[in-house]
C-alpha cells in the first residue's frame, strides 16, 4: 500500500469527503454494516424527521478500522482525482454504492466492468487484494454468516 502523497490536510479533507459521499449516497444504510458500526442505528424511523442517509452524515459514526483502511488505501493512490476525473468519481460512487468493504471486495476480485485506461486501477486493484489478504475474516464475514444460518451454526439466530 503507498503512503499518502500530499499534505496531510488535503489529506482528511478527501478522506471525509468520501465518508460523506458515502454516508449520503441513496442507498439503504444496511449496506455499511460491515462499515460502521451499527448501522441498524440510522435506518428508517417513523419519529425522525430526516432520511437515513441524512442522519448518518449528521452523526459521522467512525468507519470501522479496516472501512477506514479502503478509505485511506484509495485517497493514497487516487488524491484529488477521487472527484476531479471520470475514473476518479466512478470509483467514488462504487465504494459508496456498496459500502467501502463490499466495494473493495468486489474490486479486488475484479467483479467491475470499469474502463482501466487510468493505470491507478491496477494500483487500487494490488492494493485492495492486499486488504483482503490482510483482513481474510472482514472480508468473508458475509459468507461466514450466511452459511451459519444455513447450517444452523453460531450466527444462525441473526
Amino acid at each position: 500500500m503507498g503512503h499518502l502523497q500530499f499534505d496531510g490536510d488535503g489529506t482528511r479533507e478527501l478522506i471525509s469527503r468520501v465518508k460523506i459521499f458515502v454516508f449520503a449516497y441513496r442507498r439503504p444504510v444496511d449496506r455499511l454494516f460491515l462499515d460502521i458500526e451499527d448501522a441498524t442505528l440510522y435506518e428508517w424511523s417513523d419519529v425522525q424527521p430526516l432520511t437515513p442517509q441524512l442522519r448518518l452524515v449528521q452523526a459521522s459514526p467512525p468507519l470501522t478500522p479496516v472501512s477506514a483502511a479502503v478509505v485511506s488505501t484509495v485517497v493514497a493512490i487516487w488524491g484529488p482525482d477521487l472527484f476531479t476525473t471520470n475514473a476518479g468519481r466512478s470509483l467514488v460512487h462504487v465504494i459508496a454504492a456498496d459500502g467501502p468493504i463490499a466495494a473493495a471486495k468486489r474490486i479486488a476480485m475484479g467483479l467491475l466492468d470499469e474502463d482501466r485506461h487510468d493505470a491507478r486501477w491496477d494500483q487500487t486493484i494490488d492494493a485492495l487484494k492486499a486488504l483482503v489478504a490482510l483482513h481474510p475474516t472482514v472480508f468473508l464475514r458475509p459468507a461466514s454468516i450466511a452459511l451459519q444460518r444455513f447450517t444452523g451454526g453460531p450466527g444462525s439466530e441473526l
